[in-house]
């Protein structure tokens, strides 16, 4: 039976290219898969063969030059703001389309929370792998 899935990750290009072979891998067998995810990732969803779902984009984010504790508050202040802004459109987004799963990365409990508050199954996933890890990012 064929399913319909929804994957979200906010952003993060090592979060998101490990998931695109599985992505792939679902649509050649005939799944519907749509991906949430901000615009800066569309192409690379869409490539793969899901449906890009917008995400509000969590914004810039300038890390100081002293990485310290009010360093990681500013981030995560910065993060949970954006995982927050999200939250609503995930679950508006499940609540008018028949979601049969919801895979998320592990840092992104919006989903989880709808996935939850839905019935939906949930499926956490964590993408950094071994090669992400040593892989440098030089794109914007």
């Amino acid at each position: 039976m064929l399913k319909k899935l929804l994957f979200m990750t906010l952003t993060g290009h090592r979060h998101i290219n490990p998931m695109l072979p599985l992505v792939e891998e679902l649509v050649r067998r005939g799944h519907r898969v749509d991906y949430a995810t901000g615009a800066i990732h569309a192409a690379a969803v869409t490539g793969a063969g899901a449906r890009w779902v917008e995400l509000p984009s969590p914004g810039p984010f300038a890390p100081p030059a002293t990485i310290g504790p009010a360093a990681m508050a500013g981030w995560l202040r910065h993060y949970f703001a954006a995982m927050i802004a999200t939250y609503p459109v995930v679950r508006k987004y499940c609540a008018t389309e028949r979601v049969d799963a919801i895979c998320y990365d592990t840092t992104n409990w919006p989903a989880r929370i709808v996935a939850r508050a839905l019935g939906i199954p949930p499926s956490s996933a964590s993408p950094i792998s071994p090669r992400t890890r040593r892989t440098r990012w030089t794109g914007s």
